[in-house]
């Protein structure tokens, strides 16, 4: 503490920094009015979704596991992929973006994104592999660009 340097006894002699021209703020900061605020648009509601169409065939494949692991008290040696409905796509490319494709295999699988991460390397490889055969074309051309 005896480091320390002296307390500051006059005011800070740099004058502020203007915001740049074109900013919402410049006009009022020079004197003039402020800039209006536009209200942002508010995000459209989804369109109903109907959850429990009862598939007459899901696809879904099972992967076992060479090196099960525990989770959450429960012993997991399999994991279950299942093909992604069309309102999981559309929430996993909100923003435009492609996802992370371990995000579409954590709604593929139920299991979360992190644990999927952890899987032992043959294992992890089997289940992408298996994942990645299952996304809807869209995903799979952007996932392999």
């Amino acid at each position: 503490m005896e480091n320390l340097p002296p307390p500051i006894a006059d005011a800070p002699s740099l004058p502020p920094i203007a915001p740049p021209a074109g900013s919402p703020d410049a006009a009022r900061r020079n004197g003039g009015p402020a800039a209006p605020v536009t209200p942002a648009a508010s995000p459209q509601p989804l369109p109903p979704v109907a959850t429990a169409l009862d598939f007459v065939q899901r696809p879904s494949r099972t992967v076992p596991l060479d090196y099960p692991f525990v989770l959450d008290g429960c012993l997991i040696d399999q994991i279950t992929v299942r093909r992604l409905l069309t309102a999981q796509v559309a929430a996993l490319c909100e923003g435009g973006k492609a996802p992370d494709p371990f995000d579409c295999y954590a709604v593929m699988t139920g299991l979360p994104t992190p644990v999927l991460r952890g899987l032992d390397g043959d294992d992890g490889q089997a289940v992408a592999e298996a994942a990645f055969d299952f996304l809807p074309r869209l995903l799979r051309d952007a996932l392999s660009a």
